[in-house]
């Protein structure tokens, strides 16, 4: 029975110590596109939710809101 309480206590204690420290990540670099380059580039490319609304393929073909309005764009 003594060894129970002791058991108990080391329990708690290790439940209520604090995770180990890691180090902070740098931030991701930032690439920004203007008009002049994406031109050059040729292609737009454009992120959207694959969804039964905007964005879904019906028997192998592109559909959907999103791609309609990216289409007339």
């Amino acid at each position: 029975m003594r060894y129970a309480w002791w058991i108990l206590i080391l329990c708690g204690w290790t439940a209520c110590s604090s995770p180990p420290l890691r180090p902070v990540e740098e931030p991701e670099k930032v690439v920004q596109f203007d008009l002049d380059s994406i031109l050059d580039r040729g292609t737009l490319r454009v992120i959207t939710e694959n969804t039964s609304t905007s964005y879904f393929l019906y028997r192998g073909q592109p559909m959907g809101f999103d791609y309609d309005l990216l289409k007339a764009f």
